[in-house]
């Protein structure tokens, strides 16, 4: 069986990041902050009160920040700037976008990141976060399939 063949039996659940941390649309951007530096990870899925996947915010929603005309008096990502801690996720992060559910083959899975544009997607399944899948992931077993 070629790698091909392999990506498309393997599933979604197979290789995807899991116990990701999330954060509530109610929370400061310092919290998010905290977590995109502690855990080395670029997206963090924002749950509503039920648990379940509205967003997200990761690292180029932190840039938006600082080019928004309207906060430029804003100072460096991990300054101490008090307006910017004080705001909270739902302000900055991206509503529900596209996802994956974890029945998903890791080749349809890579075709919906690359017609999208990301790098990164979450998997939902029944509203709730389950994971994240990325490149890097997808990469990863390709290359071990090569050894």
């Amino acid at each position: 069986m070629d790698v091909a063949d392999k990506l498309k039996r393997m599933k979604v659940s197979d290789i995807m990041i899991q116990d990701m941390p999330t954060v509530r649309e109610s929370e400061p951007l310092s919290r998010v902050a905290q977590l995109l530096k502690k855990k080395y990870i670029f997206s963090i899925p924002v749950v509503d009160a039920r648990g379940h996947f509205v967003g997200e915010v990761d690292e180029r929603d932190f840039i938006k920040l600082f080019v928004d005309p309207k906060r430029m008096k804003l100072q460096g990502l991990f300054g101490v700037d008090v307006q910017y801690f004080a705001e909270n996720v739902k302000g900055l992060m991206r509503r529900h976008r596209r996802s994956l559910s974890p029945d998903q083959s890791v080749e349809e899975a890579a075709s919906v990141m690359l017609n999208n544009g990301v790098t990164t997607m979450p998997v939902v399944d029944k509203g709730r976060i389950k994971g994240f899948i990325t490149v890097e992931r997808i990469i990863e077993k390709i290359e071990e399939e090569f050894e």
